[in-house]
């Protein structure tokens, strides 16, 4: 479920009112706006994992429900950091309901990005194209990161004052083709073996984690959640702990919730 402020936003509703309470929570956030909170958050559908609906309970839900985190938030499933940037602005909306008291930002951006239109991976013609595509998308996304803290930040200072956030962003752990083809199918339909499937999909990851150590050295207000190997390790996590290839299920949620909590904990000592 995708809850804006818990306390504010209980979505725990018929599927119908869920639906519109994500909007008006989420996509319109200043309708539970929070703020006492230091915490906000943007994300894609690891933080919200099927438009608000109680499927199954995704990072998010996690971090409020059982690990008592107070988040103002933006979430939504097939969300993009590229979307966000140009026209969603969440983390515009984030800023703007929370108030002075926000100092961290949480983002999980970028996997779509990433593996959207997967078929340029692959063609049955030059074959692997894994790392000249990736070029081509990280340096994309390093524009669109920068840009989204640079203006996240200058609004925060000229709305609240104080200090620029503190940004985390979180890397994802490893996904499982075996169960289904929904996070590869672009690359198999242009001739990559299925046998392929998951190290070309690890080795995506295992680039973006590398991008996003190196932006800390660029942003300094930067932080970074590593979560691979959370839920079974290299090439592919475990198939008790998936929903499908791309997402965990509410228990590889709540182990991934886990380890990222303890990472917040070194980050934000004072929360």
């Amino acid at each position: 479920m995708s809850l804006g402020v818990a306390s504010n936003c209980d979505k725990k509703t018929s599927p119908v009112e869920t639906i519109l309470l994500n909007y008006q929570c989420d996509l319109f956030t200043g309708g539970c706006s929070d703020p006492t909170t230091t915490f906000g958050m943007v994300g894609d559908s690891w933080t919200d994992f099927a438009v608000g609906l109680p499927i199954q309970k995704d990072l998010h839900d996690w971090l409020i429900e059982d690990h008592g985190y107070r988040l103002q938030s933006f979430v939504l499933a097939g969300h993009t950091a590229q979307a966000d940037l140009a026209f969603v602005r969440g983390f515009d909306r984030v800023i703007r309901a929370s108030g002075p008291n926000l100092k961290y930002m949480l983002v999980s951006l970028g996997g779509n990005d990433l593996l959207a239109n997967n078929g340029a991976y692959w063609s049955s013609t030059t074959g692997n194209r894994v790392d000249a595509e990736l070029d081509t998308r990280l340096a994309r996304l390093d524009v669109v990161h920068r840009q989204i803290m640079a203006e996240g930040d200058f609004l925060k200072q000229s709305l609240w004052g104080g200090e620029p956030l503190i940004w985390i962003i979180n890397g994802y752990d490893y996904a499982n083709p075996d169960l289904d083809t929904s996070c590869v199918r672009g690359s198999l339909n242009n001739g990559m073996p299925q046998s392929q499937a998951a190290t070309q999909t690890a080795r995506i990851l295992d680039r973006y984690q590398t991008y996003l150590n190196g932006l800390t050295t660029r942003v300094t207000n930067l932080r970074v959640i590593e979560l691979r190997g959370t839920l079974g390790g290299y090439p592919q996590s475990s198939p008790s702990l998936k929903y499908d290839c791309i997402h965990p299920n509410s228990l590889g949620f709540g182990i991934l919730a886990t380890r990222y909590a303890e990472s917040l904990q070194g980050i934000t000592p004072d929360r």
